[in-house]
């Protein structure tokens, strides 16, 4: 992939007779929601974006109501149509999740809040059991912060191709960007890393060691590291082995996991032949949900094959991410949530997940926009420096343009406690281009 379209939405909201905008944004990603052979990235991109326009459609026809009761009409009407499993469920989700996002953050606007105070006081109006009666005894005032943490911890990923060390990084294309994994742990500080493996045993023991040797020498303090199976194992059987061999050759690397996420492809989820090996993984690492996370029903599904976590994602919905939250607490032994990313790019996508983050107490993220693209250079030139100006903590200069300062291996969040969902930069509509006039590079 050497581009992809990043859509930004507004909602304007009427509340008491003052119009309030808020806004959203994703990256369109191909292939992630609807992992089907023969589509392509451009299909995949305008799916994505008649998504939000749908949801946009069901809240307007709505007309009032509050942002949970607009964000619970949305899902219900878009997502709620199609069985759990279906095909286009994660990509009706993924408008659903974009316009709830614009509906919270012109919620807070309106009320003059950061999300986390508008979450807690009741101006989002969350109440989870309108959603389902078992989840009416968690109390948001209880079970969130008063207040954002000041940091949180950068969980780098690894993907199958990323070159280990300078050696293999080939010429650099002067964009300044690091090149191999050790030099970005040089220049990051890096202790939390996301490993991708693709269900092959050989080459992914191979892989995992190779890295594991990288990890020894360039993280003497010890190193946190979790595993993407990406849907790519047929068996938790042939995840298990997988584990054995790490266990056997890179035995430090095999006591850093912390859990796998999404081994099974989402279609072999609740299946429980394909199951059948899951007390053998989890004597090793729990097993996450991500990919087959489609429907509230999911968690608690697969909490009962023996899964343990469910992946937060930003694009996957907030108020579903909170109603995990409250499902993990019920649910207890072991029951936890893990932060994962989809390419979230600043201002906007960025900013909002990680306030998501923080609210939810994850130790950890996954960030991986920041190492695709070029800190901010996607966005217009003064939204760029107007968001270092106000976001200080989270950004730093870069050569002529800003990037997302990680120092430390970790991210600075103070200042996403802000009035609004999580930033404090005007947004220039003006210099973006509609989806009409949207042209696609197949390559």
């Amino acid at each position: 992939m050497h581009r992809a379209p990043a859509l930004t939405a507004r909602l304007d909201a009427d509340v008491g007779g003052r119009v309030v905008s808020g806004f959203a944004s994703d990256l369109l990603v191909p292939a992630w929601f609807r992992k089907e052979s023969g589509r392509t990235a451009k299909q995949d991109a305008m799916g994505l974006a008649a998504s939000v326009q749908r949801a946009g459609e069901v809240v307007l026809a709505a007309k009032e109501g509050s942002a949970f009761e607009l964000w619970r009409r949305a899902w219900d009407t878009i997502v709620e149509a199609v069985p759990p499993g279906a095909p286009d469920r994660l990509e009706r989700g993924f408008g659903v999740a974009l316009v709830e996002r614009c509906l919270i953050d012109a919620a807070c606007r309106a009320s003059g809040e950061p999300f986390l105070a508008a979450l807690r006081g009741g101006t989002l109006d969350l109440e989870l059991a309108r959603l389902r009666p078992e989840l009416a005894s968690w109390d948001r005032k209880r079970g969130l912060p008063e207040r954002l943490p000041e940091r949180i911890a950068v969980r780098h990923t690894i993907g199958q191709l990323d070159p280990l060390r300078e050696s293999e990084a080939g010429p650099s294309d002067d964009d300044g960007l690091p090149r191999s994994l050790e030099r970005e742990i040089e220049l990051y500080g890096l202790r939390h890393f996301k490993i991708k493996v693709k269900g092959e045993r050989e080459s992914d023991a191979a892989r995992l060691a190779a890295i594991g040797r990288v990890l020894d020498e360039r993280c003497p303090g010890g190193a946190v590291v979790t595993l993407d199976g990406n849907e790519q194992f047929r068996s938790l059987a042939d995840l298990a082995r997988l584990l054995d061999d790490v266990a056997r050759h890179s035995p430090a690397l095999a006591e850093r996991i912390r859990f796998v996420e999404q081994p099974l492809p989402r279609a072999l989820t609740f299946d429980r032949i394909a199951n059948a090996d899951m007390a053998h993984v989890r004597a090793r690492v729990p097993v996450i949900l991500d990919e087959a996370d489609d429907a509230l029903e999911s968690f608690p599904r697969a909490f009962d094959l023996g899964y343990r976590g469910v992946s937060i994602k930003s694009c996957k919905g907030t108020f579903r991410a909170l109603a995990a939250r409250a499902r993990c607490e019920m649910l207890g032994d072991g029951a936890f949530q893990s932060g994962e990313d989809l390419t979230t790019l600043p201002v906007l996508a960025l900013q909002q997940d990680l306030a998501l983050m923080g609210a939810l107490g994850a130790p950890s993220v996954e960030r991986n926009g920041h190492h695709y693209f070029r800190g901010l250079d996607h966005l217009p030139a003064d939204e760029a420096w107007f968001a270092r100006l106000t976001h200080r903590d989270l950004y730093e200069p870069f050569g002529d343009g800003v990037r997302l300062a990680i120092r430390g291996g970790e991210v600075a969040i103070g200042s996403l406690g802000c009035n609004g969902f999580a930033y404090d930069v005007p947004i220039r509509v003006d210099a973006r281009t509609p989806i009409a006039q949207w042209s696609f590079a197949e390559s």
